[in-house]
């Protein structure tokens, strides 16, 4: 049976994901994840039973990269947005003594569908084991409502 608690565990959803490793540290030559297409998950290491965000991408080292520059432009005042929406939001926890570090899959998932589907069961075994999305998970659709955009 799949334990859909185990939100940080290493074969969390059956499925085989790094150790953790701060989120600086990931992105140094060396470390963290290949330029190769998966899913990803964020966590505040403080807190064992929680995700901030999980996501998908083509190059998950890159959109690692997307993350830390998105977080870098609001901390020098910029506006929260694109290329990593989450970016002001893992920011915000970071500023408050979040400890913030990232894990990946193993395995190489190629087809963007399949990324999206992995990304979307994460989130829903989230829902399930806390009764709430990863934090900074729909950031996104928050800022839109309140701008009264569609």
């Amino acid at each position: 049976m799949v334990d859909l608690r185990d939100l940080q565990g290493k074969t969390w959803l059956s499925r085989e994901w790094s150790d953790w490793l701060d989120l600086d540290a990931a992105l140094q030559r060396g470390y963290g994840p290949p330029h190769q297409p998966g899913v990803y998950r964020i966590r505040d290491a403080r807190f064992l039973n929680l995700l901030l965000y999980v996501g998908e991408g083509g190059d998950v080292r890159r959109r690692l990269f997307q993350l830390r520059n998105a977080m870098r432009k609001v901390a020098a005042g910029g506006r929260q947005g694109p290329p990593h929406w989450a970016g002001g939001c893992i920011l915000y926890h970071q500023q408050r003594g979040a400890r913030i570090e990232v894990s990946w899959l193993l395995a190489v998932v190629e087809d963007e569908g399949d990324r999206k589907g992995i990304e979307c069961e994460c989130i829903a075994a989230h829902r399930w084991a806390t009764g709430s999305n990863p934090e900074c998970q729909f950031i996104a659709l928050t800022r839109r409502e309140t701008e009264g955009r569609s």
